[in-house]
């Protein structure tokens, strides 16, 4: 049925001139050598990377801020309780 079919080494190297890299191969058994991969362009990965690493530190600052916040708070708090008792 698939006499001649391309073999995934054989189209990672094709796609890899192109950009693209295989991220994922699911096949079909243990027993059959066929199946689906997915691959995505490598220029699309470094920057979902990229991506990732700015929202890793925008949320590690705003939780640093809320904290310093909250801290900042108590304080006032505190220091009002103190003056009325």
């Amino acid at each position: 049925m698939y006499e001649d079919s391309v073999l995934k080494n054989q189209l990672d190297r094709y796609l890899k001139n192109f950009g693209f890299i295989r991220v994922s191969t699911r096949w079909a058994s243990s027993k059959i050598p066929w199946g689906e991969t997915f691959y995505i362009k490598k220029q699309t990965l470094i920057l979902t990377e990229k991506y990732y690493e700015l929202l890793i530190n925008f949320l590690k600052n705003l939780i640093f801020t809320i904290f310093l916040l909250i801290h900042i708070e108590n304080l006032i708090v505190g220091n009002i309780k103190q003056n009325k008792i």
